[in-house]
């Protein structure tokens, strides 16, 4: 047999939150962005999506400016933002643009074209020197630190020639750096 068609009825209602509002993207390099845009009212969070690269990019955050990340040189990305609230979510906001070109590989990439750091004088002031880790390969895999290895470490080289038994050497400049000092020449180089 057959049996008689079923019927439904159902209302539905629009978005339960308000969307953010002046969603732009300024700052932007071959490899992140800064999104700003003007919260929502009653806005908990927002779920914001990144496509078009590589490797789609995704997170909550809970305020504006956000910076975006792990991106792909001369690539056209889409940021989908949506709020979260207590009573639900809202309709998407997106803004589209481009990364640019990628960074120049630093000078001392390689451990052929290190750079000569210069020890200061016992209980002196340090001698700074400015370096970067954007556009860097990865020579030597990455080292455990704080039981954490990373998957990939970009690197860069610095040699010295120690003038006193204890030398400290520091980062600076807001990453995560890792410092593995080593002995030998470039093709053996001895932990």
């Amino acid at each position: 047999g057959t049996s008689a068609p079923a019927t439904a009825t159902f209302t539905t209602t629009g978005n339960s939150c308000a969307s953010v509002t002046g969603a732009t993207i300024s700052n932007i390099t071959g490899y992140s962005a800064l999104l700003t845009f003007t919260p929502a009212a009653g806005a908990v969070d927002y779920d914001v999506d990144v496509t078009g690269g590589p490797t789609p990019i995704g997170g909550t955050i809970t305020t504006s400016p956000a910076t975006i990340p792990g991106l792909t040189p001369n690539t056209t990305y889409t940021v989908t933002i949506i709020t979260n609230c207590a009573s639900g979510t809202s309709a998407p906001t997106t803004v589209t643009f481009t990364t640019g070109a990628p960074a120049p590989t630093p000078a001392n990439d390689d451990c052929a074209n290190r750079v000569t750091l210069t020890p200061g004088a016992a209980g002196a002031a340090c001698n700074p020197t400015n370096g970067t880790v954007t556009a860097a390969s990865q020579s030597i895999g990455p080292i455990q630190c704080a039981g954490f290895t990373a998957d990939f470490a970009q690197d860069v080289w610095y040699q010295f020639t120690a003038t006193f038994t204890e030398h400290t050497i520091t980062t600076d400049g807001g990453f995560d750096g890792v410092l593995e000092v080593l002995t030998g020449t470039c093709a053996t180089p001895i932990d």
